[in-house]
């Protein structure tokens, strides 16, 4: 969850918050997993701006697929068409097993 964040705005992130974003990884991944996904409320110890702009992220439409797949931010499917799908599979691969 926190690699796709990073690959996504590692380029436009400034020095305080690369500290944060440090800050935040250095919590248990456990931990991490239960906030980002809304399982369990970010204590208030521990909550900064960046690890609510990863839960914002986190829990976005289509978080966690590559950008291309990502519903567009007007709501449209941006996924390829099942054709361009089918168009791409190896030969061989059966899809009605």
């Amino acid at each position: 969850m926190i690699g796709a964040f990073v690959q996504r705005n590692i380029a436009t992130l400034t020095e305080p918050e690369l500290d944060e974003l440090e800050a935040v990884m250095e919590h248990w991944d456990v931990d991490l997993a239960d906030w980002l996904s809304g399982r369990r409320p970010v204590p208030d110890e521990v909550a900064s701006p960046m690890l609510a702009r990863l839960i914002a992220e986190c829990n976005a439409p289509g978080a966690g697929l590559p950008e291309h797949l990502r519903p567009a931010a007007d709501g449209t499917d941006n996924s390829p068409a099942d054709s361009d799908l089918q168009a791409k599979r190896p030969s061989g691969h059966r899809t009605d097993a």
